[in-house]
């Protein structure tokens, strides 16, 4: 549980981590990964221990009840995010990054579901890992209203196949080498 927080923690691209270390959160991604890959080994862990120990307790109608289905399919939704990271992510990025936000949010319900208990502190890390992601987001999107409303660009040609784009209002923290995201309305 606590590696789902980690994880979520990890991605955010308002990190404190960024302030902290002067890495942005592309740099820092890497991070993300590897303890995205060892949250999948640890789900898959945790499900192979308990299912044995149901076989060797001859208890396996336990699987049939409602939050151990949502445990196994959250478990499942870890191994389509491990499939994507391996097979779709360096050829169909915007696919990856799609099927990842939908199966990380059906993971916090379902894990929630698997641990509804409130006073659990499994229940405690889902919700404080959704507060995290969903403050990240909030954030996010308040930047770009904030700097896309009433923003023109000047765009010139540079020699050697260089751009310079010129935005009537930056963000202040914009220089060589960061990135904006730019629409045209033509």
């Amino acid at each position: 549980m606590s590696n789902l927080c980690f994880v979520t923690f990890l991605s955010l691209k308002n990190t404190p981590l960024a302030f902290l270390t002067a890495y942005s959160y592309e740099r820092l991604n890497v991070l993300h990964q590897v303890a995205g890959y060892s949250t999948v080994f640890w789900v898959l862990l945790h499900g192979v221990i308990y299912i044995i120990a149901w076989v060797k307790t001859d208890n396996l109608e336990e699987l049939l009840e409602k939050t151990q289905v949502m445990g196994i399919t959250a478990g499942f939704a870890f191994l389509v995010i491990l499939a994507t990271a391996l097979f779709l992510r360096r050829r169909r990025y915007e696919v990856f990054y799609i099927i990842h936000i939908v199966m990380f949010m059906l993971i916090l319900v379902l894990v929630g579901m698997h641990r509804p208990d409130l006073g659990t502190k499994a229940a405690i890390v889902v919700i404080f890992t959704a507060s995290i992601w969903a403050a990240d987001r909030a954030f996010r999107f308040a930047k770009i209203s904030l700097f896309s409303f009433g923003n023109t660009a000047t765009i010139t040609p540079l020699p050697h196949g260089g751009t310079h784009i010129a935005l009537k209002r930056s963000s202040g923290r914009a220089v060589a080498g960061t990135h904006y995201f730019l629409v045209s309305r033509d």
